[in-house]
């Protein structure tokens, strides 16, 4: 069975998407939760008794100061009845794992799962499900069903990020409220001073992905998901009825169906997403200005969900009735749950007597209940009769007790567990390293000022032989190539044999941004490090990137310089200490969505709320990279993060010319009082809100 996955925001959302035919729900709770604790708890045994699933979202990537307050709120909802949990920080699975090990958990979406290899990682962490990303082709997300045994989860309606997930910071960055923390502001919807077409650069149509549902369930995608936090109830009733009806019976909507969703609701109006593997399809020309669903319409809609149940529960009757002892009905549900009630004695017929057929009439009338006749095994006496309002009060008294039974919720173990024991913790005194995005920023110069690790991208390697040169022959100089955060499981072959060269010319390192990536590296026998697109927030996320074998990890540039200080490391850390910060890496091609044509030479960025020019780089091929207007600078302030406890402090050069990247350099050894223009100090100092 393929589940419907519905998002709530509120306790009369919990009744919109369960009354609507919503196999299951997402929700948060707590103090800074969609539902309260309380409300939360009710809305557990709401979708109990009527066979819904409820997930809690844990998606958030926790510090080490939310890391514990994380673990007790997976036991809180673990004890009130939640079926899972949603989490994307590897080291909180790990600790969940021992703290409430009868809990599945779901790996979030902020995994950034877009590759076989990253499903598989998933799974050995712990993971029943993964959220895969919604930047996948349908092709790609058979190819990864029929390859793992763990369930798939994937996006099919709602807005689209023009960011990978985990790979926006441009929320954090604005007002420091992270995407990464479940807090992003949309600043992608805004406005933006682009010179060109578009003033619009971010904005993507929704994904619509609903005549595309035949085809992901004949893949194995286990569940799909409506993916529209804080949506309006009426929204998501209208969205799972719709949905329910094209994933179990084959009834898709019509054009005229879709265009009333649309109209109603969208601001940007409908596309497949990447299920195609067109992402030009996404581009959005502007908000479309159309009249919002009407007073009369969202009561209609509300009447609707509000009274009825939807038949969510198989039952099946057994019963005996004969001539001279009382009428006894039983009835089992899906879980095993069986009840039994007795009735009037059936009486002789004189006319037309009960027949089996008539008594399954009766049986099968279960409207109004979360509850359908899945069969009846009964055994009925000739020649007698029994009032079909005993037979319905009877039918009716087994399923009330059925959904008594279905309230009880059994205990579940839940094990105390030190989420901060046994972490060694590495100290060293802090080296310089070096990343640029082209080869045409290294110079023999760069060189000799010695960093001790020198970061490029892979897919700079062709022809950067002799730009390398200078580094691969001084001692004490590693270079290592930066790996994509991205790659799709088409693009191996192409990483692979750039990696392959790589070892011919001596390189041994490559560094990773996502963990579907560990498992190619080390195959190929290369030393790993971890990239800041890993989004390291916490020591235990540390812990598991050591337990993999990574000989480093960079930590995320949204902790404060105190919150890195306090972490125990068990592995060397970097942090990245100048440069741009990287704010969108996107599938789609921005330029295009400016411009209206595909213009990477031609186009360099659009100005920020500040006024200040954002570059945007073209990726791998044809993704953007978009880039902070102003650059990270520290220097003045080496002992901040000189006492951190880092082993390395990274110069990130992204725009900057090979000259540029010399002088800098040289400022942060301490050889020059250069300054460069346009700097800020990033998050080290305020952070994020957590």
């Amino acid at each position: 069975m393929t589940e419907l996955l519905a998002p709530v925001s509120s306790p009369e959302g919990v009744a919109a998407a369960v009354e609507s035919g919503a196999d299951a729900i997402y929700v948060s709770f707590g103090d800074a939760g969609a539902l309260t604790v309380n409300e939360f708890r009710r809305a557990a045994e709401f979708c109990r008794v009527r066979g819904v699933k409820v997930y809690v979202t844990m998606d958030a990537l926790p510090s080490d100061e939310s890391f514990l307050p994380a673990v007790q709120h997976a036991r809180l909802a673990c004890r009130y009845g939640a079926n899972a949990v949603i989490v994307s920080d590897p080291g909180l699975i790990r600790v969940l794992r021992r703290a409430v090990p009868e809990m599945d958990i779901h790996a979030g979406p902020r995994m950034n799962l877009h590759s076989l290899d990253g499903v598989r990682m998933a799974q050995a962490m712990g993971a029943s499900r993964a959220a895969v990303s919604a930047q996948l082709p349908a092709d790609a997300i058979e190819e990864i069903c029929a390859g793992v045994s763990i369930e798939v989860e994937v996006f099919v309606h709602g807005t689209i990020c023009p960011a990978f997930a985990g790979q926006c910071h441009l929320s954090a960055v604005q007002s420091r409220m992270s995407d990464l923390k479940g807090k992003c502001t949309m600043p992608c919807l805004d406005e933006f001073n682009t010179g060109a077409k578009n003033d619009r650069p971010f904005l993507l149509k929704e994904a619509c992905l609903i005549s595309r549902v035949s085809r992901l369930k004949a893949a194995g995608v286990s569940a799909m998901r409506i993916d529209e936090p804080g949506a309006p109830p009426e929204y998501v009733s209208v969205l799972c009825e719709t949905y329910a009806r094209a994933i179990n019976g084959g009834q898709l909507p019509s054009t005229e169906d879709i265009s009333a969703i649309e109209n109603a609701f969208s601001a940007t109006g409908f596309c497949a997403g990447y299920s195609d593997g067109d992402p030009d399809e996404l581009l959005a020309p502007d908000i479309l200005r159309r009249p919002a669903a009407t007073a009369e319409d969202l009561s209609k809609l509300r009447r609707g969900y509000l009274n009825r149940e939807y038949q969510h529960v198989p039952v099946c009757f057994y019963g005996d009735l004969a001539l001279g002892k009382p009428a006894a009905l039983a009835a089992a549900d899906d879980r095993g749950n069986i009840v039994h009630t007795e009735g009037a004695s059936p009486v002789p017929s004189f006319d037309k007597g009960l027949t089996l057929p008539m008594l399954q009439t009766q049986l099968y009338k279960t409207g109004g209940t979360p509850f359908y006749c899945d069969g009846v095994k009964c055994t009925v006496e000739k020649g007698i009769t029994l009032p079909t309002d005993d037979i319905a009060a009877m039918r009716d008294a087994l399923l009330k007790e059925l959904m008594e039974k279905r309230k009880y919720l059994p205990p579940r173990p839940e094990r105390d567990y030190d989420v901060y024991q046994d972490i060694p913790n590495v100290t060293a005194a802090p080296e310089l390293t070096v990343s640029v995005l082209r080869a045409s920023q290294l110079s023999p110069e760069l060189a000799e000022l010695a960093p001790t690790v020198l970061y490029l991208p892979v897919n700079e390697l062709d022809g950067a032989a002799q730009a390398l040169k200078p580094f691969l022959d001084a001692d004490g100089i590693e270079v290592c190539l930066q790996l994509p955060p991205v790659i799709f499981d088409r693009e191996l072959e192409a990483v692979t044999g750039r990696l392959e060269k790589a070892r011919t010319m001596g390189i041994t390192a490559v560094s990773v941004s996502n963990l579907g990536h560990v498992v190619m590296a080390r195959k190929m026998g290369f030393i790993v490090r971890g990239d800041q697109g890993l989004n390291i927030m916490n020591s235990r996320a540390l812990t598991v990137m050591k337990e993999l074998g990574l000989d480093s990890a960079t930590l995320s540039f949204e902790l404060k310089l105190s919150q890195i200080k306090a972490m125990a490391k068990p592995l060397p850390t970097e942090a990245v200490v100048y440069g741009r910060l990287p704010l969108i890496y996107s599938e789609t091609c921005l330029f295009k969505n400016c411009t209206g044509v595909c213009s990477c030479d031609s186009f360099s960025g659009i100005s920020d709320w500040n006024g200040f020019e954002m570059p945007f780089e073209r990726a791998d091929g044809c993704r953007t990279a978009v880039y902070s207007s102003q650059k990270v600078f520290l220097a003045d302030r080496s002992r901040e993060y000189m006492t951190a406890g880092l082993t390395g402090v990274r110069l990130a050069f992204t725009t900057e010319n090979a000259p540029e990247c010399v002088a800098v350099t040289k400022r942060y050894l301490n050889l020059t009082d250069v300054t460069p223009s346009s700097v800020m100090r990033g998050l080290y100092a305020a952070g994020v809100e957590d």
